[in-house]
């Protein structure tokens, strides 16, 4: 979880993230995060993003399906005047929700981490008080070695380990 309230780039919790965005922003590209139009595109980089990484199952990966998103918070990337990238987050009253997150091959390093950080910015200006990355497998007691291990091999076996590496860019609670 995020506070989106309390996020400030400045936060030596965020080291990681703030040379991310600094690579986004040096290689061009284009956050929108206004009314999404161009489903045809964002269609074409979900089908390729499943040609690369295999199909959609919905939990982790979400899935994509235009009347379902058309309720989300969606942010899209454009590098050299091509969509790119997209995230959508679930919206509740007070609370957003990662649920899918597209790219293409094209798409330059930092991208998805200037897309999450327009929606956290975008979450800011709403009012909303909590950003959730959603579930990722954790570890119910990091003190206890047996369960330590155990986590991190739910985490590789799940494929997630570059997931949850994305997420602690923002420094979650």
């Amino acid at each position: 979880m995020i506070a989106p309230q309390h996020f400030a780039l400045n936060t030596p919790a965020l080291r990681t993230l703030r040379p991310k965005l600094r690579a986004a922003t040096k290689s061009g590209i284009v956050i929108h995060t206004d009314e999404i139009t161009e489903w045809p595109t964002l269609h074409q980089i979900d089908q390729d993003w499943q040609n690369t990484h295999g199909a959609a199952h919905g939990g982790t990966m979400g899935r994509f399906e235009i009347g379902y998103l058309s309720t989300h918070f969606i942010a899209c990337a454009e590098h050299h005047g091509r969509q790119c990238a997209f995230v959508t987050f679930q919206k509740r009253r007070n609370e957003w929700c990662l649920d899918v997150m597209r790219q293409t091959s094209e798409m330059p390093d930092g991208t998805m981490h200037a897309l999450v950080h327009s929606a956290i910015t975008a979450a800011k200006e709403q009012g909303i008080e909590r950003l959730s990355f959603a579930a990722i497998s954790a570890c119910p007691d990091p003190r206890s070695r047996f369960f330590h291990w155990s986590a991190r091999r739910a985490i590789s076996k799940a494929g997630v380990t570059s997931l949850r590496q994305f997420k602690s860019n923002f420094a979650p609670k």
